[in-house]
């Protein structure tokens, strides 16, 4: 059932498309003028020229204006438009007003009925644009926020340097006091007193009285 109804709705799409192609179908002129088809004067002006600036739509019409006793048109293949085959055509126009319905998108080929006038590039190729051609695309989703990156303008640390001198160890100041010095207490003096200093007084003047009664003596 489901895929019934989306065949029946693909057909309704497909019809209201061609109805409205049909509504808004052009007749062109080929060229843009009445005789423009001929075999053109430079490179700078051929009929491609002039279709690549023109946008065809499916439903439009193609117009020749032309002399039916010197030319005609012939819709061939890609192959034998490239080599100028009018041997075997899809279509020929002889009435020297042809009329042509484009009545499917891609390219169509046309060249001269007159072989070395197609040679002489007398020929053209019409794209007709797909009808889902100008329809907007979807906007892409928002992209996701970019990690924040490394400031390119930061300074860098730089490098240490081999050859530097490394630091010698720290060790202690030789003018600087020591532990002991710091803070300890001063020798108290000695005292010449008691029985040592009482001998020494009286030893010393006895001495130096028998001494004098010696000399006195002798």
């Amino acid at each position: 059932m489901d895929s019934s109804m989306a065949l029946f709705s693909s057909l309704i799409l497909m019809m209201l498309s061609l109805t409205f192609s049909e509504a808004n179908a052009r007749e062109i002129l080929v060229g843009g003028k009445v005789d423009a088809w001929k075999i053109p004067t430079s490179a700078a002006e051929t009929l491609n020229h002039w279709a690549e600036a023109t946008r065809f739509k499916i439903g439009d019409w193609l117009i020749w204006k032309y002399d039916p006793k010197q030319d005609s048109v012939v819709e061939v293949t890609k192959e034998n438009y490239d080599k100028c085959n009018t041997s075997n055509p899809i279509a020929e126009y002889k009435d020297g007003n042809s009329k042509v319905k484009l009545n499917r998108s891609g390219p169509f080929y046309f060249i001269s009925g007159a072989q070395w006038k197609c040679q002489k590039g007398e020929k053209l190729i019409v794209v007709v644009l797909s009808p889902n051609h100008n329809k907007p695309k979807p906007s892409p989703p928002p992209l996701a926020p970019s990690p924040s990156t490394v400031d390119p303008k930061a300074p860098t640390p730089s490098p240490v340097d081999p050859k530097a001198p490394t630091p010698s160890p720290v060790g202690p100041d030789p003018s600087a006091p020591t532990a002991m010095e710091v803070g300890a207490p001063a020798p108290a003096p000695v005292k010449n007193g008691g029985a040592g200093g009482w001998r020494n007084g009286v030893i010393t003047p006895l001495v130096v009285f028998g001494s004098l009664v010696g000399m006195a003596l002798f």
